[in-house]
């Protein structure tokens, strides 16, 4: 243990040293930045204040609040609380974090939001909670489970998304929308009971939409909208524009045909069907 700080208070008794002015403590498994903290030498306990900074090797959590243990690997904070991972590229805010280093695992609550970079594309998820998992931590198949619950808002350069709440996987790139989900890329917008998105390393690549399936899709002109109902749904992207949809059981469809010449709408298409093949 090492403690290099402008002011040392150290209480023999319990072991506690606190600290105030810029100091750095460095422990066997941690390095502590803070300007008002306490410490303790038999625990390996550490109370935070004033917006520290705790750092295990790739992995930092600042807060206005911390209590960090670095035998236990559990760090907590309180306030404007920022968790990162800089190895395997994701963050975890909100007003309450907690994170355990050894397992991986940990959670964020009161405006909680998780940013997973680690694809060419950022993907940015909002909810009142938010739990991490992961598996397999320290090797080379490392792989994250991400839980919102509830009020989900999810953002990628190329999809938004709103639901009651949303998992996320990092192994195959799929995350799974429930109750009410609603989908929208590039004028295009996707509504079900429940809606599984897969994802390239920069753009959705294909999205299943299970009951109620609803496809609605802007035209040029703003006020018109092709329109696809059906009980399941799954759709097809190239280069994140939609490509090709199935849409199967009682299926209806309101379609505009457009001009070739001038692209202006010439009429408006209604069909039911069973099942519809769309390009």
């Amino acid at each position: 243990l090492r403690i290099d700080t402008d002011t040392l208070y150290y209480y023999d008794k319990t072991s506690l040293a606190h600290v105030t002015g810029p100091s750095v403590i460095k422990s066997q498994g941690s390095i502590v930045h803070t300007t008002n903290g306490f410490y303790n030498t038999g625990t390996d306990n550490s109370e935070l204040f004033s917006r520290s900074t705790v750092y295990n090797g790739a992995k930092t959590i600042t807060a206005d609040t911390l209590y960090s243990n670095d035998k236990t690997g559990i760090n907590e904070g309180f306030g404007n609380a920022i968790y990162v991972d800089t190895v395997n590229r994701n963050m975890l805010l909100g007003n309450h974090v907690y994170y355990e280093k050894h397992t991986g695992d940990g959670y964020a609550t009161k405006r909680a939001v998780a940013v997973d970079y680690s694809q060419k594309d950022t993907l940015w998820m909002h909810g009142d909670t938010i739990k991490i998992h992961t598996i397999d931590i320290n090797t080379d198949s490392v792989r994250r489970e991400i839980y919102c619950y509830n009020h989900v808002r999810a953002f990628r350069n190329d999809l938004q998304a709103v639901c009651d709440s949303l998992v996320y996987h990092t192994e195959d790139s799929c995350m799974t929308m429930y109750k009410d989900p609603i989908v929208w890329n590039m004028g295009n917008q996707l509504l079900g009971e429940k809606i599984k998105v897969y994802m390239n390393d920069s753009t959705i690549r294909y999205a299943e939409v299970l009951s109620q399936a609803l496809s609605v899709q802007m035209m040029d002109d703003s006020i018109h909208y092709n329109q696809v109902a059906s009980r399941d749904m799954r759709a097809y992207f190239k280069d994140g524009q939609l490509r090709e949809n199935w849409a199967v059981s009682n299926v209806k469809v309101v379609y505009y045909p457009i001009d070739d010449a001038d692209s202006t709408i010439i009429g408006l298409n209604y069909t039911e069907t069973d099942t519809m093949k769309m390009y």
